[in-house]
């Protein structure tokens, strides 16, 4: 696909575009860049098959049609298993029940949240909660979220989150 039509993925999928963005840029790797990260022993995982934010409205067939799709084609195009998802987007409404399961029944090994938060031995092993580190992000920033604090910032928000999907962190 061409630069606009990742732009008009981009507008579909509530993308944000990187602040360095130059127009008629390409915006997504191919999949042929994709396979030789991997072979280069890269982890690669998955978001969705169309990058759609998870919400409780997202449901049933749309969820099946999403989580174990992205995943097989993945796990296709590569020639090995997908073992990481992450979630799209990361907002607290983008965390459903419904696709925590969905997550859970296409067999990842690991989700992985924008919740920022230590990992804890007596935690759901699915999840993983990150802290996101943008390319762009200065310096003081950084720091501020590496030192812990950005897992303070998020901790009622993780907890919420935690709870509708029964995951108890």
């Amino acid at each position: 696909a061409g630069p606009e039509a990742e732009l008009a993925f981009c507008g579909r999928g509530e993308l944000k575009l990187p602040p360095a963005y130059r127009e008629g840029e390409r915006l997504a790797m191919s999949w042929d860049e994709i396979r030789e990260l991997a072979a280069r022993g890269h982890e690669i995982g998955c978001h969705t098959a169309s990058h759609l934010r998870l919400r409780e409205s997202v449901a049933g067939e749309r969820l099946e049609a999403e989580i174990p799709r992205a995943k097989g084609r993945l796990e296709a195009e590569l020639g090995r298993e997908a073992a990481s998802f992450a979630w799209v987007g990361g907002e607290a409404d983008t965390y459903s029940s419904g696709a925590f399961a969905a997550v859970k029944r296409a067999g990842f090994r690991y989700a992985f949240t924008t919740l920022s938060a230590p990992l804890r031995p007596d935690e759901e092993p699915l999840l993983i909660h990150r802290t996101v580190l943008d390319p762009d992000l200065n310096f003081e920033l950084f720091k501020f979220k590496v030192s812990g604090f950005s897992d303070l910032v998020h901790a009622g928000t993780r907890r919420e989150v935690s709870s509708r999907l029964g995951s108890g962190g």
